[in-house]
């Protein structure tokens, strides 16, 4: 083999190796500061209110304020781990847990479950389990109010377990923006009364 066949495949195999690389890149969770804040569609917003060694808690408001909600998230992948409801700290229960489990990266896959008891109903009703599953699907370059962002596109699926009732969405996360600037759901029956969203602006402390 020539010197010349020699450094072809060497050159051949840095941009295999570069591009590998690319591919598989880790994105580890993003650090968040009291008072940024996310406006989505509808002008629903979420605000930093606090943060300390282990957690952020964010403050969710509608765009009246008149209803508003609290969560408390993991510092290390922003999980959701807790609520704040009357001054006091609880446990959380929700489905949107593990929207965000960091790091996150090209073909990664998690699984998750929740309770819940159907507010319409009456006393009796059985609870019912939810599964949630997510995977990165990859890279793309998505257009949102608040501009042009390059986002991880993540897939999740819910489905009630033990019934035939499912529905997917896909959602997006950019870490120029530190959070997800887009959501879309499968126009299915399950999600019947959930809208679409995207982030018009964002602020950073």
């Amino acid at each position: 083999m020539s010197t010349r066949q020699k450094i072809f495949l060497v050159l051949l195999a840095m941009v295999f190796i570069g591009g590998h690389a690319s591919a598989q890149e880790r994105i580890d969770a993003p650090v968040w500061n009291v008072g940024d804040k996310w406006t989505l569609t509808f002008k629903d917003s979420y605000t930093v209110k606090s943060a300390d060694e282990d957690t952020y808690t964010v403050l969710w408001e509608n765009v009246s304020g008149t209803k508003e909600s609290t969560t408390i998230y993991s510092r290390s992948n922003l999980n959701a781990i807790g609520i704040v409801e009357g001054g006091k700290r609880k446990e959380y229960q929700g489905s949107r847990r593990k929207f965000l489990d960091f790091p996150l990266y090209a073909g990664k896959t998690c699984k998750d479950r929740s309770v819940s008891r159907p507010t319409r109903s009456g006393i009796g009703d059985p609870e019912r389990i939810y599964l949630h599953e997510f995977k990165v699907i990859g890279w793309e370059d998505v257009e949102v109010k608040a501009g042009k962002f390059k986002a991880l596109k993540i897939e999740y699926r819910q489905q009630i377990s033990g019934r035939d009732a499912s529905g997917k969405a896909w959602y997006w996360y950019s870490p120029e923006v530190k959070n997800i600037v887009k959501m879309q759901y499968e126009k299915v029956r399950f999600w019947m009364s959930i809208n679409d969203w995207e982030v018009i602006s964002f602020e950073f402390k």
